[in-house]
């Protein structure tokens, strides 16, 4: 299958992949990898926001704790060129334990250029979604797309998708539609994972102001138009 949109690209064998047929490059400079205490890659990120001297990266809190109980020492997050550099945690909210729970990491970083895909204002049950997987860093097409399989809550925070490719360590990754980021992975279980919609970790961010938040935002459109 070829793909003539843009995806982004997570960086290690963990985590969800995405890509384009020809400009997959503007995407893979905006996702991070994210590392604690010197040891493999606990999750994914994507950057929402970029300062003359700093990159402001969102992933899911539970990425950046130890047992659940509280953040670790040291956070890395590793770039689309493979450079490491160390994170502070920000700011956190987290809610219903670990269906709804956020972090936002800062990192100090100068002359990134600003995330150029957008959030979806409106996700819903019936839209595609997708994710590439990869090992050893070898990218590998999904063999079929996703799909955002119902509403998990009356406020529309949450929603479960069913996705081939998705499983244990991709908590943090951005999950897309054609047109952009549709939600951020929260908790995976074989095939299907919970995720939570990107308007819902938008208004979080932007609650914590500081102007972290830059993405720009369009609607998605479901398979057919429909």
């Amino acid at each position: 299958m070829k793909y003539g949109w843009l995806f982004l690209l997570c960086l290690s064998t963990l985590c969800g992949r995405a890509q384009d047929k020809g400009s997959s490059g503007l995407y893979r400079t905006a996702v991070a990898g994210v590392i604690i205490n010197g040891g493999k890659q606990a999750g994914c990120g994507f950057v929402v926001g970029v300062t003359r001297d700093s990159l402001y990266i969102v992933t899911a809190h539970h990425v950046v704790r130890i047992a659940n109980t509280h953040v670790a020492e040291k956070i890395e997050v590793q770039l689309a060129g493979g450079e490491k550099f160390p994170a502070r945690v920000l700011h956190t909210f987290t809610e219903r334990s670990q269906e709804t729970d956020i972090a936002l990491l800062g990192v100090a970083y100068a002359g990134y250029g600003k995330p150029a895909y957008c959030s979806i204002n409106n996700p819903a049950p019936g839209f595609d979604v997708y994710f590439l997987k990869g090992e050893e860093r070898i990218k590998t097409p999904a063999d079929e797309p996703g799909s955002i399989e119902r509403w998990e809550d009356d406020d529309h925070q949450l929603y479960s998708i069913y996705l081939p490719e998705i499983k244990e360590g991709d908590s943090g990754s951005a999950l897309f539609t054609r047109e952009g980021i549709a939600g951020m992975v929260i908790n995976t279980a074989d095939v299907y994972a919970r995720v939570l919609n990107i308007n819902y970790v938008k208004q979080v961010v932007e609650k914590w102001g500081g102007n972290y938040w830059q993405l720009c935002a369009v609607d998605g459109a479901p398979p057919d138009g429909k």
